[in-house]
């Protein structure tokens, strides 16, 4: 039983990330997508610089390249740094947070937590 509950959460998941159209992103910006979202979820925002450096998904022209599509389909938002603007750092929208409360509250579930 508690080997499936993990299948269970993952369907779940996925079917968060489908409704949210997350469906169409590809596996790298996905992760993409998780590493930012971690680090949003901690009050932090990676820099490009960053990213590229521990995402360990591909050369720094794919990640930017990633980047660029996350950031047009509307799931982050770059803005320049306080004390150097040259800096860009990486954050999530409001349509991803969306999305990762969602997952959340599905995990939640399915795990026999509260739904918050």
């Amino acid at each position: 039983m508690k080997s499936r509950l993990i299948f269970h959460v993952l369907r779940a998941l996925g079917s968060a990330e489908r409704e949210a159209g997350a469906g169409e992103l590809d596996l790298r910006a996905r992760e993409l997508l998780r590493i930012i979202g971690e680090e949003d979820a901690h009050g932090a925002a990676l820099s490009v610089g960053q990213l590229v450096k521990c995402a360990n998904v591909g050369t720094a022209p794919t990640v930017y390249s990633a980047l660029n599509q996350l950031e047009s389909q509307g799931w982050i938002e770059r803005s320049s740094d306080q004390p150097d603007g040259r800096t860009k750092r990486l954050t999530l929208s409001p349509r991803a947070r969306k999305m990762f409360a969602r997952a959340y509250r599905i995990a939640s579930v399915a795990l026999g937590g509260e739904d918050r």
